[in-house]
């Protein structure tokens, strides 16, 4: 049975617990220090010290920035979803050249639910984020992640899960503009893509799509839930945000009355139409 990314990143979260405790005797030994705390509302971040490697680290600046971003962010994240997610939520910020080693990225970074943790790659330019209109070290996408689990639970669905991330983050990968400015890349721009080259995933296949590449599957499982949101409102798409997708389709039609996959040909008309080139 294919495993969903959620799960496939919980995996890769466990091989480094396994892989460091054969090698150091250490369960946790990618958490090792020396890490300096810096808190603000709900966000508890860990930084390395000032030259603690060779790249990099934070400096009192950037962590002001990236504190109040975040908690903005959550802010956002509970006015979308119409949810309350008031949980301390801890980021460990690790230096561009150990992330590789320690959290399998260094790019970007994951999230444990469980433990209501980010663990994230900190890299020295911000990114410019089209829809909050600021400029980040740190995007949306993952504290997403830990809010919907924190007030939902944790989910076994990937369609969802990164759906929920995607369509409130409205951007997948980044991209440097002509002025030299790192940028988010809006779903728009994949989405007209993929609408130009006939690669619309249906319903069905962003649901049961677990092994699809992030690159093709992202933007559409995020575009599909923004249209879910559109079509039957925040609240009743959150009612079964965890819902495994083995069992979502019989969710879906308990809460809707009609099956999932009948939204098919509504669907990819409405992606022909919003994200030809040629619209108007």
């Amino acid at each position: 049975m294919a495993i969903s990314n959620w799960y496939m990143k919980y995996w890769h979260f466990i091989t480094l617990l396994l892989l460091f405790g054969c090698n150091r005797h250490d369960p946790f030994a990618f958490l090792e220090g020396p890490w300096d705390l810096h808190t603000s509302d709900n966000i508890e971040l860990y930084v390395r010290p000032i030259d603690f490697t060779n790249s990099e680290s934070p400096d009192s600046l950037q962590i002001d920035l990236i504190l109040k971003n975040q908690n903005a962010f959550l802010d956002t994240i509970n006015n979308w979803l119409n949810i309350e997610s008031d949980s301390k939520f801890k980021i460990f910020l690790y230096n561009e050249d150990e992330a590789l080693e320690l959290i399998g990225t260094n790019t970007g970074g994951f999230v444990n639910g469980k433990r209501k943790s980010m663990y994230y790659t900190f890299l020295s330019k911000p990114v410019y984020h089209p829809r909050l209109d600021v400029f980040t070290y740190i995007g949306i996408h993952e504290l997403v992640h830990l809010a919907a689990s924190d007030v939902f639970g944790l989910p076994n669905n990937r369609m969802v899960n990164e759906g929920y991330a995607v369509a409130i983050s409205d951007s997948y990968g980044a991209h440097i503009d002509q002025n030299g400015i790192i940028k988010r890349t809006q779903n728009r721009i994949w989405m007209e893509r993929y609408v130009s080259e006939k690669k619309l995933l249906t319903p069905n296949e962003l649901l049961y799509g677990n092994e699809l590449p992030e690159k093709l599957y992202y933007p559409q499982a995020g575009t599909f839930i923004n249209w879910l949101f559109s079509k039957f409102g925040v609240d009743r798409i959150n009612k079964i945000y965890y819902t495994d997708y083995t069992n979502f389709e019989r969710a879906f039609q308990e809460e809707f009355g009609i099956e999932f996959n009948s939204l098919e040909t509504e669907y990819l008309k409405y992606c022909a139409e919003e994200f030809s080139v040629n619209k108007p």
